[in-house]
């Protein structure tokens, strides 16, 4: 019997994913949990495995096809070969044959019925392709949920579950579909234009930050990696919904770099003052937990654990994997897990547990000889700290000019989620801990 792979949701932010490469062919029999394509998602390349052992039918997405989660890419045949036939005559009918279901003689021209259904959906709803004989839109609750959240009109979608159900996979189709179907609506042309600019508020000031270069000049085309895109529609969905502030303070290190050396060596050599500043921000979070919370609206979800995401720069582009459970690790392991994920991160090893699930973010370019900096705030985290170099600077102490180790560091703060007040706190806690660094080993 014919059945269909589906593109997998590997991540709980994931909506759509690439084909990047397929690792079979048509023809091939494949095992369960035998990887069969290679999948490329907003993150990380990742395999997919075949869920039962069979026979590969054909494919449904060309590598390179960027499909919603829950769309079929693949037919497998499992070996039971009851109703084959009808099996793969079902698993098409939805999306074929439902906009004629009760039509008549409408039915012959397939693509015409599918551009004029939203006609035929105001004025008689039962006619509609996923509807039921009393006039019921024929939709899944979670597609209904989908729907309602992403602004998808139920009734101009073709269903392609069982008997033309809609189910989620076809609400995200339309999500990341051109706005075509409510531009079709038949309302009025003042209406239709009234609607246009809420029709795809995200994806417009990313068209709108480019402009064409100059006539005479020279360049290059160099196309964006999916990453690339993806953080840059990222950053400016963050800009537009996230109201940001931010508290820089200045630290003096000459404490942790006398004591780093006997660390290291009591480490076998492999600690760094980034382990230590996770630490640090782990202890101040659980005294200021609004800086490890997700705003939610209404309310606000605070994280009990401390999961630091620590920006990492790649040849893909910039990614964050996460140091999990800071708050409760000792700097050893705090060390080695860091260690662990980003060198599966900068190897191109890092699944999707390895970069999602952060509460809070440490983005740390002292090595760069950087003496200030501010970063963007990745939603769903309410902060991130931003780290410059540690640089000798003459200082004025008990009337004397001496030379002290500074560190800037700046947090951006989301403003729905705490203040100022709270994020000076929070800094005073971090300088305290890194300016007495023996805290750290309590």
């Amino acid at each position: 019997m014919a059945k269909k792979l589906e593109m997998p949701k590997m991540g709980y932010d994931m909506v759509e994913g690439t084909l990047a490469k397929w690792l079979k062919k048509p023809g091939d029999e494949v095992s369960r949990g035998e990887p069969i394509a290679e999948v490329e998602t907003d993150k990380v390349t990742i395999e997919i495995e075949a869920f039962e052992a069979g026979t590969i039918l054909k494919f449904l997405v060309n590598e390179g096809e960027t499909v919603p989660v829950g769309a079929p890419i693949a037919e497998i045949d499992d070996g039971s070969g009851d109703d084959e036939a009808e099996a793969a005559n079902a698993s098409v009918t939805p999306s074929s044959d439902a906009p004629a279901v009760g039509e008549g003689g409408e039915a012959a021209p397939p693509a015409p019925a599918v551009v004029a259904q939203p006609e035929k959906v105001e004025a008689t709803p039962a006619a509609s392709a996923p509807a039921t004989s009393t006039g019921r839109l024929f939709a899944t609750p979670a597609a209904r949920g989908l729907a309602e959240q992403r602004g998808v009109d139920l009734a101009g979608l073709k269903g392609s579950g069982p008997d033309g159900r809609i189910v989620k996979a076809d609400v995200l189709a339309a999500a990341v579909a051109p706005k075509a179907a409510p531009a079709a609506t038949p309302a009025a042309a003042p209406a239709a234009a009234q609607a246009a600019p809420v029709a795809s508020p995200v994806p417009a000031p990313v068209g709108l930050i480019f402009a064409p270069p100059a006539p005479n000049s020279v360049y290059t085309e160099e196309p964006l990696s999916r990453l690339r895109q993806t953080a840059a529609k990222r950053m400016v969905e963050s800009q537009q919904q996230v109201p940001p502030f931010f508290v820089t303070s200045t630290i003096e290190m000459d404490a942790i770099q006398a004591l780093l050396p006997k660390l290291r060596e009591a480490h076998g050599g492999k600690l760094s003052v980034t382990e230590l500043l996770l630490k640090a921000c782990a202890i101040a979070l659980k005294k200021f937990p609004a800086l490890n919370s997700t705003f939610a609206g209404d309310k606000l979800l605070v994280h009990k654990d401390v999961h630091i995401s620590v920006a990492v720069a790649t040849d893909a582009g910039l990614l964050a994997p996460v140091v999990r459970n800071c708050d409760s690790l000792s700097l050893g392991a705090i060390s080695n897990q860091m260690r662990d994920v980003i060198g599966r991160t900068r190897d191109g090893k890092a699944g999707l547990d390895d970069l999602q699930g952060g509460t809070f973010t440490v983005s740390n370019l002292g090595m760069f000889d950087v003496t200030n900096f501010i970063a963007i705030i990745t939603p769903p985290q309410s902060a991130i700290l931003a780290v410059g170099s540690t640089i000798a600077t003459p200082v004025v102490r008990d009337g004397e000019i001496v030379i002290r180790q500074l560190m800037n560091v700046t947090v951006s703060a989301d403003h729905r989620a705490t203040d100022g007040a709270s994020v000076a706190q929070f800094l005073v806690e971090l300088k305290n801990l890194l300016q007495n660094p023996f805290k750290l080993l309590l």
